[in-house]
């Protein structure tokens, strides 16, 4: 067995990662049954059992250079050393990524400093079902996310930052920060967080700051990401409305698809362009959306 829990920590030290999840640990213990890997290691099965993963993963300790993370599904490898935190949270919680005004920030578009790193994750049962396809036999522990609660027993960070994780049924799309293991809001999906959510964005006048400011001088092909995105079947009919009247009454950008987006106003609604205020009788005739802000 000890033989076994060395290879299997040596493959888990070459992903050169200083954090490493229970998905991490799963995948390699699949990858040592396999019949080139096997050799020496007396496996009693050709495909690990739920019972098999538990007992080779509980086996992961300090004699192998790794330990417990704060959270369960989680180990610290001790040769690497800590990263940033962004980084850190990002290796232990493979469902997140940085967002909002957090997200803002790294591709600045604001001067603004949050307070608290925020990150947008999976919702938990859709990461069961992620973690399902993967695992059809025998799924992994659950990976938990980051919380305010376990941050200050995550000894895996030089410091304790404070986070804020927003779960969502339609996830943004994500893209790795260069040279590093953060994963953030794309740029385009960054803009249509705004509007989704502008109060986790600095509200919603500084989000129309940044539109009228910022988002011309970024040029036609950034345009075009952003109404690509906002026209996808997930994002809601409110948030193709208050794009509409952002990029064609705001800043005059014509194009058919935002036009098409006309068919989701709806007359008689109390529609607000800012989800957070009060509703006003100003209101755009063509979105049909109480100018607010």
């Amino acid at each position: 067995m000890s033989k076994l829990i060395d290879e299997l920590a040596k493959r888990l030290k070459t992903l050169n990662k200083p954090v490493v999840t229970a998905i991490d640990v799963y995948r390699a213990i699949d990858e040592l049954h396999k019949i080139e890997n096997r050799s020496g290691l007396y496996l009693r099965r050709d495909v690990p059992t739920v019972d098999d993963y538990s007992k080779y993963a509980d086996q992961l300790s300090i004699s192998v250079g790794m330990i417990r993370g704060s959270r369960k599904g989680t180990w610290r490898i001790i040769s690497k050393p800590s990263l940033s935190p962004e980084e850190m949270i990002c290796l232990s919680d493979p469902y997140s990524h940085v967002a909002y005004l957090s997200a803002m920030r790294l591709w600045q578009l604001t001067n603004r400093i949050p307070d608290k790193i925020i990150f947008s994750r999976i919702h938990s049962g859709l990461v069961k079902q992620k973690m399902l396809e993967e695992f059809p036999s025998s799924w992994p522990q659950p990976v938990l996310p980051i919380t305010n609660r376990n941050i200050g027993r995550f000894r895996d960070v030089d410091y304790t930052p404070l986070i804020s994780i927003s779960e969502t049924k339609a996830p943004s799309t994500s893209t790795d920060l260069g040279g590093s293991y953060t994963r953030v809001t794309t740029q385009a999906s960054t803009f249509v967080d705004m509007l989704t959510k502008p109060v986790l964005c600095g509200g919603m006048g500084h989000v129309l700051e940044i539109f009228d400011s910022l988002y011309k001088s970024r040029g036609k092909k950034l345009h075009e990401e952003v109404v690509a995105i906002i026209d996808e079947e997930a994002v809601s009919p409110i948030v193709k409305v208050r794009g509409g009247y952002v990029l064609s009454e705001r800043l005059d950008l014509k194009h058919p698809v935002i036009e098409s987006w006309t068919k989701f106003a709806a007359r008689g609604g109390s529609r607000k362009l800012d989800p957070e205020r009060s509703y006003l009788p100003t209101f755009s005739e063509k979105w049909m959306i109480s100018i607010n802000a």
